[in-house]
């Protein structure tokens, strides 16, 4: 019988051999008591507001139309009547650039090739700057000639101005939410790391839209501007300072 000793020798001096792992080469597991490093904790609230104002800027579309045998007497007296209309928008206080002409149309009806008559119809839209003047506006327009009106539309005329207050209203919002939160949790709040506008910049909810014909003879007619409301919202991520 052969001896297993040669053999446990040769275990022994390869044991001998192979490396002794320590603590230093064994890799450290992380505390999970505490944050991975490099990662910040964030909180993210989403802040708005909404500002309301009184409409300040009015439209309104005047036409002029004429029936007539030809078509160049129609056209002759519409364009008559649009000049007197303008004359008289401008002494009420609209300025030039404010009126817009929007449609001159001739139109020849015939019956077996033979014209019967002709509508020649002009309209202009004007903007109204001051909201109090849209009512003896429209009825100095319709005495000078005016057979038909449109509107008026009420709008704001610089709404970007009220949505930079309701944007910094939001993001107010938002750091409150976030500080509430941030307090209840028992955390220190920190600086912004982002901030993101919302998508939708505002809604407009223009009111006292109507419509008028020639037989408007009340002076002054009388016009509601209505109100605006201008939305904003803000998405801000915080960090955490502290546990």
């Amino acid at each position: 019988m052969r001896s297993a000793r040669p053999v446990l020798l040769a275990i022994a001096c390869l044991a001998l051999l192979a490396p002794t792992a320590t603590a230093q080469d064994l890799p450290e597991l992380p505390d999970l008591d505490e944050p991975a490093a490099g990662i910040t904790p964030t909180i993210k609230t989403v802040g708005d507001s909404s500002i309301t104002a009184r409409n300040d800027t009015a439209r309104v579309s005047f036409a002029m139309v004429a029936r007539r045998r030809t078509g160049p007497a129609a056209l002759a007296v519409s364009a008559r009547k649009a000049r007197r209309v303008i004359a008289r928008l401008r002494a009420g206080g609209v300025e030039a650039g404010d009126i817009r002409t929007l449609t001159v149309r001739l139109t020849r009806y015939r019956k077996k090739g033979r014209v019967l008559y002709a509508i020649a119809r002009n309209s202009i839209r004007v903007t109204v700057r001051d909201v109090g003047r849209v009512g003896p506006l429209i009825d100095s327009a319709v005495s000078a000639g005016a057979t038909g009106v449109d509107g008026p539309s009420f709008f704001l005329s610089d709404p970007k101005a009220l949505y930079q207050r309701a944007l910094l209203e939001a993001f107010d919002d938002a750091r409150a939410k976030a500080e509430a939160l941030a307090d209840r949790a028992g955390v220190m709040l920190g600086t912004p790391m982002t901030i993101t506008e919302g998508i939708d910049v505002g809604s407009f909810d223009g009111g006292g839209q109507g419509q008028s014909d020639e037989g408007l003879v009340r002076s002054p007619t009388p016009t509601r501007p209505g109100r605006s409301t201008v939305n904003a919202t803000v998405t801000v991520v915080f960090a955490l300072d502290e546990f």
